[in-house]
């Protein structure tokens, strides 16, 4: 089951629409953003955020925090460097590349 991780610390269990498996175009919907980013998370996890919100103060979105967090000894590159806007928790197979 995939969750969606938003800003204000908001965390929704959601379900693709189809069923099956996410696809690109539903989680950019979910992320608001049309580039998307997957971050390998441990056991068989996967993080999907908008490439461009993990960039200090881009477009001036919230900090994730809880992203953030999970991310920190994966993908993030510095004190300065946080995941921005809502993100997504996905087993690796809930996807569709």
């Amino acid at each position: 089951m995939a969750k969606l991780l938003k800003p204000n610390g908001t965390i929704t269990e959601i379900d693709p629409r189809n069923g099956s498996f996410f696809s690109k175009e539903e989680l950019s919907e979910l992320t608001d953003r049309e580039n998307l980013e997957l971050i390998p998370l441990p056991n068989s996890l996967q993080l999907v955020v908008g490439s461009s919100v993990k960039v200090a103060d881009l477009n001036n979105r919230a900090i994730n925090r809880l992203a953030t967090l999970l991310t920190r000894e994966i993908a993030i590159k510095g004190p300065f460097d946080f995941v921005r806007g809502k993100a997504v928790v996905l087993e690796a197979g809930e996807i569709k590349q």
